[in-house]
């Protein structure tokens, strides 16, 4: 190949170009691998409940939502065309007051250490959603076809608790894990 003394600067082109790339959901396009995507409010349920999720995500229909999550609790699941990528919800009957939401965060954690001794929890943590904290804890587990990265998260609508999953392949989760805490930031309540 032909050296003319640009390969440098083009090289350098190219990472300030990546560099620039916008990382923020509600300011345009933001790419997880190589798919680029755009972001919506989603309304999850009816004059209650909103969040930010990527604006071709669809409800998952009730075949492959048996498939994946047998025991039918969810309430809600929220997917890529792939089935890849997944957010889940459900509005639980037990009481959850502003200000628990750490609390409970912390029984998830040892749950999911009691269900999967193979699995990894990798930590808690909570983040703000305007007037809602919503506490995560992030563990991995083993599935079927393969490892799952999942961001569980609690926070409280009207007294009660919302329980939710974002997951994701593990090979995923480095492209996901921002986008699924940015997601979570953008929660609003009625």
């Amino acid at each position: 190949m032909n050296q003319y003394g640009d390969e440098a600067f083009i090289q350098v082109l190219r990472e300030t170009q990546e560099n620039a790339k916008n990382t923020n959901i509600r300011e345009g396009s933001v790419w997880a691998g190589d798919k680029e995507l755009l972001f919506e409010e989603h309304e999850i349920w009816k004059g209650q409940l909103w969040m930010w999720l990527p604006k071709d995500f669809g409800i998952l229909n009730e075949k492959y939502a048996q498939m994946k999550y047998p025991s039918g609790r969810l309430d809600v699941i929220y997917s890529n065309k792939e089935t890849t990528i997944n957010i889940s919800f459900m509005y639980k009957q037990e009481k959850l007051e502003p200000g628990e939401e750490k609390e409970i965060c912390g029984y998830l954690g040892q749950i999911v250490r009691n269900l999967y001794p193979t699995g990894d929890v990798l930590g808690e943590s909570c983040v703000q959603a305007g007037e809602n904290e919503v506490a995560c804890v992030e563990f991995v587990t083993p599935a079927m076809d393969g490892t799952i990265y999942n961001m569980m998260f609690v926070t409280s609508l009207k007294g009660r608790m919302i329980l939710g999953t974002c997951n994701c392949l593990k090979e995923d989760q480095e492209d996901w894990r921002d986008l699924f805490v940015q997601m979570l930031e953008t929660i609003r309540t009625a």
